[in-house]
């Protein structure tokens, strides 16, 4: 058996008849009680996908503007040295 610190007295045994009472008692929840979990998780979770597109969306948007930069860094480049190419007769 494995050494657990002192803030972990649980065996893995019980730990495990734990979660399975546990998920035992949430199958046992009545509809109505699904339906106010859902009500209560439904926002939160809808705030969290939203915050999450958000992010990515800002994510892109600096993704492009660097590749702008880069673009207009690179534009310029290419048109320095076309200009100090010496023009052929």
């Amino acid at each position: 058996m494995t050494d657990y610190p002192p803030h972990f007295p649980l065996s893995p045994d019980s730990d495990l008849e734990n979660l399975r009472r546990g998920f035992s008692a949430l199958r046992k929840l009545k509809n109505h009680h699904r339906k106010q979990c859902r009500k209560m998780l439904g926002p939160a979770l809808g705030d969290l996908v939203h915050g999450l597109k958000c992010i990515a969306m800002e994510e892109a948007a600096w993704d492009r503007n660097e590749a702008r930069k880069l673009k207009a860094k690179r534009d310029h480049l290419n048109t320095d040295e076309k200009s100090n190419e010496p023009e052929e007769d």
